[in-house]
């Protein structure tokens, strides 16, 4: 299955409400937690299909910006809890949000983790995909036995800046 974090708080909800017509298969990542009312700011969970790009094509002013892609063989759901886990961090006994869902905040956390965070992390996840700062190319992380693994592939057709219109 493929899924899509999209991150509200950078890309706005116009997007959100037009990922939201085209796939009813959606929830707020922070449902059921005390962010709950931030929908419209908040991280959302999208099961995507092969007709994303096509989907939003002729949508004017689509902004995908930093925006994840998740490839699972598990289902919705216990992809969303899963993602729920990480979404508050406590450190030095103070709560943060540790905004994974953001691809430059998870570029630079995976490949500083350790193997049981590596592992933990991508719990049923099997890559995580995000647009890389070289136009028309993309990262691909995964991991074997908690030891990350990476590679650069061409751009999802999602991050490809000439295909979708961006609010920047």
């Amino acid at each position: 299955m493929n899924y899509l974090i999209y991150d509200a708080a950078i890309n706005g909800p116009y997007t959100l409400m037009i990922l939201q017509k085209y796939y009813p298969v959606h929830e707020s990542l922070f449902k059921n937690t005390k962010d709950e009312q931030l929908y419209d700011v908040g991280p959302w969970l999208f099961e995507i299909d092969d007709q994303l790009k096509k989907n939003i094509a002729n949508e004017l002013l689509i902004s995908l910006q930093s925006t994840l892609l998740i490839q699972s063989k598990e289902k919705f759901n216990l992809v969303g809890d899963h993602c729920r886990k990480f979404i508050y961090q406590t450190i030095n006994d103070r709560e943060y949000f540790f905004r994974f869902w953001d691809a430059r905040v998870i570029k630079k956390f995976l490949p500083d983790c350790d193997k049981k965070q590596i592992t933990d992390f991508f719990g049923p996840i099997d890559h995580f995909i995000f647009e890389s700062d070289i136009p028309d190319e993309a990262i691909k992380f995964w991991q074997v036995n908690g030891v990350l693994k990476q590679e650069k592939i061409a751009s999802d057709p999602v991050f490809s800046k000439n295909q979708i219109l961006q609010n920047n």
